[in-house]
């Protein structure tokens, strides 16, 4: 039987030879070739064909594809037939000595496969597959190039089912492969993986009934991940009701987190399944944090799921918890973040939501530190526009300064390369204003706009609240005041601009034996370049009462700016019984003179009840001007003088001034009912707050030496610090300012 099938299997060669030598005699071999190729496929150039019982070659082919054009030289091929009752038909040894594949851009192919599973007829089972799990394939080099890169494939020697190895490298990558048959449903083998990073994987592969079974170790060399180990089954020949899922696979690994939390892992595992109808999911979840901080954590489970035919991919991250500290970042120092989070993504629409809760971050600075705390933030992403949104309460300190809690609403959103944002604050006192910016990323420009009212402030807890971060506000008590001001402006590489305007009023406050009554700003403008503050106008002012021991009432004035500083153009108003004027009278920003007090027309009647001289009675009126400096913190009085208009003064003392002395008591008794013509003083106050009155009187007392005239030069001598806290206690100005603030308050009503 075997003898007949061979006797026609012979005559159908010879016949098959005749026929291809008739045609090979009448057609060039590429015009034969031609009459096979499939549509889109074009052969350009074929030589050096030549076809054997035994192999064949090709010295040069060119052939134009849809996906670019193969071009190969020098092609060989051999085989074996081999036919036996007992081996089956075997196949060895292709080899391709040179060639390249110039790849063009590929076309848009929509595939459809028609088909409701994505499993595959088992080709084990074909009657082919025993030639080629027998076959041996050699393939010496190989490039590929496209308009990025080359790559070349090449293999050591002839490579089949029962071992072998093959490499391929592009550019300064580098991927290699070798296996080894260890039964006949077993192989095992490894590889290599070297880019920037170098990885080594020991690999083991069994056949099942359905597919494969993969197990691997990957070993990074360079890469933050340790040690990891991947199982996996792929399951494509299943009947068409399949019972297992496509592809399932689970990898266990650690990853060393980028600086500055490099000496971190974080181990974590991955688990993977697709069905055969192309659904399935991709689970990451956090194992544990390995860490030299005691007490840090991160936990969470990121899961990506998508229907069948891969459709509707949709990613998700749940049970997110972190807790980190001790991050040093140079100059600043993380000393806590934590947080839980979670979210989703929506793949095909690049939609998505990432919120937070519960976090806190605290951040150490040279200056000082902060804590930024959070009840819940929430970030919405498209492909439209990027949002940001949440509260969040800030405290901070810096030395033995400690600012009080600020919580703020805050929305950041990203569209068309703009950021736009808005900023609400709210202190314990009451809402701190907002503000709205706009960021250009083209130029790196930046627009703002800022509001503060203090209308709704409770002023009663503002300055205990600040004092933390300011002492000096201890002794500072505030019943009420108005402040109004929007700042508009603008940032761009080359400065800083702004636009400030506002106004004040009823500002009823005091500090330390200082209190002001009816403090009001008229509607001021203000320019900001860089570091300078400008009024784009003269500042006006008005007081209705000042009490520093003396009472200033009905004070207004003008502020301006010059080259050197705030100055005090022109202010008046009354004191002692007559008027204030103040002339040119500087910030207090450097030392030297601040400008001159005028007192005009005063009564010194009112400048003796402040003075608290015992038995003293004057009338009279005087002017005085008082040059005022500064000096290391303190108010000086340079050259003071007062001039009096005439008068009388008695002075009746307690004890009997004769029996100190007989000068005294002549001065007493002349004194006792002086009628003065001319009245002068020279006036110094120094450093230490005592003021010395070199004054000089003229005048007669009709009750001693028969009115004979006299002239006195006494020098006087008081503390006037001293005076001025005895005259107003700290609690005495509190109740002043209260009273004032009260009076208004009636009065409107």
């Amino acid at each position: 039987m075997l003898k007949t099938w061979v006797s026609w299997l012979s005559i159908l060669l010879l016949a098959l030879s005749a026929a291809l030598g008739f045609v090979a005699h009448r057609c060039e071999p590429i015009d034969i070739v031609r009459w096979f190729l499939p549509p889109g496929v074009a052969l350009s150039e074929l030589s050096g064909l030549s076809v054997s019982s035994s192999g064949g070659s090709i010295a040069n082919v060119d052939v134009m594809l849809p996906e670019g054009q193969l071009v190969a030289s020098s092609v060989d091929w051999q085989w074996q037939l081999q036919f036996s009752t007992s081996e089956p038909l075997r196949l060895t040894a292709v080899s391709l000595k040179e060639g390249s594949w110039i790849s063009s851009a590929p076309s848009d192919v929509e595939i459809s496969t028609g088909t409701k599973y994505l499993t595959l007829p088992d080709i084990r089972r074909q009657s082919w597959w025993p030639v080629v799990a027998s076959a041996e394939f050699k393939l010496d080099r190989l490039s590929i190039r496209t308009a990025a890169a080359e790559m070349l494939l090449g293999m050591d020697g002839a490579a089949s089912a029962a071992g072998g190895s093959i490499s391929v490298s592009i550019a300064e990558d580098r991927f290699s492969l070798s296996w080894q048959q260890i039964d006949a449903v077993k192989w095992r083998g490894d590889a290599e993986i070297q880019s920037d990073e170098f990885i080594e994987v020991d690999w083991f592969l069994e056949a099942i009934e359905v597919g494969f079974k993969l197990s691997a170790e990957l070993q990074p060399q360079t890469l933050p991940f340790t040690k990891s180990r991947l199982d996996m089954t792929l399951a494509p020949f299943q009947p068409r009701e399949p019972a297992l899922p496509l592809v399932t696979a689970t990898m266990t690994s650690a990853l060393q987190l980028p600086e500055p939390l490099q000496q971190r892992l974080l181990a974590f595992e991955l688990q993977a399944e697709i069905d055969t109808a192309g659904a399935g999911y991709l689970t990451a979840t956090a194992l544990g944090l390995e860490s030299p901080v005691t007490a840090e954590r991160l936990s969470a489970q990121f899961d990506l799921t998508w229907g069948a035919a891969f459709a509707n991919p949709t990613a998700s991250v749940r049970d997110g918890d972190v807790l980190l500290k001790d991050i040093d970042l140079g100059e600043q120092q993380v000393t806590r973040v934590e947080s839980a989070f979670a979210g989703t993504w929506d793949l095909l629409s690049q939609s998505g939501e990432l919120t937070t809760s519960q976090t806190t971050l605290e951040i150490v600075t040279a200056e000082g530190e902060a804590m930024v705390r959070s009840s819940g933030l929430s970030a919405l992403a498209d492909p439209a526009r990027q949002t940001l949104s949440g509260s969040l309460q800030v405290d901070g300190a810096w030395g033995d300064s400690v600012a009080p809690s600020v919580d703020a609403l805050i929305s950041v959103s990203l569209a068309d390369s703009v950021v736009t944002g808005e900023l609400s604050g709210f202190a314990p006192w009451g809402p701190l204003g907002d503000i709205r910016f706009q960021h250009l990323l083209s130029d790196e420009s930046l627009t703002y706009e800022a509001r503060v009212d203090s209308r709704l402030w409770d002023w009663s807890t503002v300055p205990s609240a600040l004092a933390g971060a300011w002492p000096e506000l201890n002794e500072v008590e505030v019943a009420s005041l108005d402040v109004v001001v929007t700042a508009v402006g603008q940032w761009t590489p080359a400065g800083f601009t702004s636009e400030i305007s506002g106004q004040l009023a009823e500002g009823y406050l005091s500090q330390g034996a200082l209190g002001f009554a009816g403090l009001a700003v008229a509607p001021f403008e203000l320019r900001v370049e860089g570091q300078q503050v400008r009024p784009v106008r003269p500042v006006n002012f008005a007081l209705d009462a000042v009490n520093a021991g003396v009472q200033v009432t009905d004070l207004t004035g003008v502020l301006e700016l010059d080259a050197e500083g705030w100055v005090l153009t022109r202010a008046e108003g009354r004191a002692l019984g007559g008027q204030l004027l103040v002339d040119q009278f500087r910030d207090f920003s450097k030392d030297g003179p601040l400008g001159t007090v005028y007192l005009n027309d005063i009564d010194l009647a009112a400048v003796v009840d402040v003075a608290g001289t015992e038995g003293v009675t004057i009338q009279g009126r005087a002017t005085a001007a008082l040059p005022l400096v500064w000096q290391n913190g303190n108010i000086l009085v340079d050259a003071g003088t007062l001039r009096g208009t005439p008068g009388s003064l008695q002075y009746q003392p307690s004890v009997d001034p004769s029996a100190i002395d007989k000068r005294v008591g002549a001065v007493a008794a002349a004194l006792s009912n002086l009628q003065f013509e001319q009245l002068d003083a020279d006036i110094t106050l120094n450093e230490e707050g005592v003021m010395f009155f070199s004054t000089s009187v003229l005048g007669s007392n009709p009750d001693y030496q028969d009115g004979r005239q006299v002239k006195l030069n006494l020098t006087l001598e008081n503390n006037l610090l001293s005076l001025l806290q005895s005259l107003q206690t700290i609690d005495s100005v509190n109740l002043w300012v209260t009273r004032k603030f009260e009076q208004q308050q009636s009065t409107r009503e």
